[in-house]
């Protein structure tokens, strides 16, 4: 393929970094693949095994003194790290019947 040596550090690296200087299509399909990879083992694998048997919902915990910064905090799973970039993923989530799901993202 005729790519130079991108990190003299770490000449055969394939981090996401290296992958982008290099720029060619087949970089960017792995770069994809594994951004996809990533989205499957964290949310479609991991999110039904967290459904509660009971009531076949979702429950997370919100932790009010969770972080050091003294914001809120999500486990058990972390529902606050759903990419607002991937609208498919944001579709696995509905409201119970008569209710109304609502999504805020607050800057500091």
């Amino acid at each position: 393929m005729k790519v130079g040596v991108i990190d003299k550090k770490n000449p055969r690296g394939t981090e996401e970094n290296i992958l982008q200087k290099i720029n060619l299509p087949l970089c960017n399909l792995i770069l994809e693949k594994r951004g996809l990879e990533k989205l499957i083992g964290t949310y479609i694998d991991k999110l039904p095994a967290c459904i509660n048997e009971k009531d076949n919902r979702l429950h997370a915990h919100f932790n009010q003194l969770g972080a050091g910064t003294g914001r809120f905090s999500s486990s058990d799973p972390n529902l606050q790290n759903i990419p607002s970039h991937n609208k498919e993923i944001r579709l696995l989530f509905k409201a119970a019947d008569g209710y109304t799901l609502v999504g805020a993202d607050f800057s500091q």
